[in-house]
């Protein structure tokens, strides 16, 4: 079941995508010497509360009154909509949590009268950049940024 969260979710939301994200760190050698501003060392509670101040929609997939998922959705602006930190507990990868998250946030922004759903991947995870092409998405640009040992890809979908 995919809940819309609250600030009494935020701990348990920060705990799952630094768990999350971990995975990825390690799977591409990020540290926090070599990629302290990566989503496995810097996502705290007050981060996603702020988040929610700014008008975000974050959403998690519960099963057994667990959190093993996690999206956000902000509204960029100009009828663009951006999917942010869709993860699944390492535990549950495979099993169609992180498709559900996905459309949850296409539909939200879809009925929100969005045009288009951008994001953003490390372009070296080949297996992700397929996955997100299945489920629509197109790759844009990628872009190399001094202070991230990856480069960036951007990918968005049409509505």
């Amino acid at each position: 079941m995919i809940i819309r969260l609250d600030a009494s979710r935020a701990e348990a939301a920060a705990a799952l995508i630094r768990e999350s994200f971990k995975t990825v760190a390690d799977d591409f050698g990020l540290t926090e010497a070599n990629c302290p501003k990566h989503t496995a060392f810097v996502t705290t509670s007050e981060r996603l509360l702020t988040q929610i101040g700014w008008g975000w929609s974050l959403y998690g997939y519960f099963t057994g009154g667990a959190m093993i998922g996690y999206a956000s959705l902000s509204d960029s602006g100009g009828g663009a909509f951006e999917v942010h930190n869709l993860c699944v507990s390492p535990a549950r990868r495979h099993s169609g949590i992180g498709s559900s998250l996905l459309e949850r946030c296409v539909c939200e922004a879809r009925a929100l009268g969005g045009r288009r759903v951008e994001l953003s991947i490390i372009d070296e995870n080949a297996a992700l950049k397929e996955w997100y092409v299945k489920k629509g998405f197109a790759p844009l640009e990628a872009k190399r940024f001094d202070h991230l040992p990856f480069t960036v890809r951007y990918m968005a979908m049409d509505l």
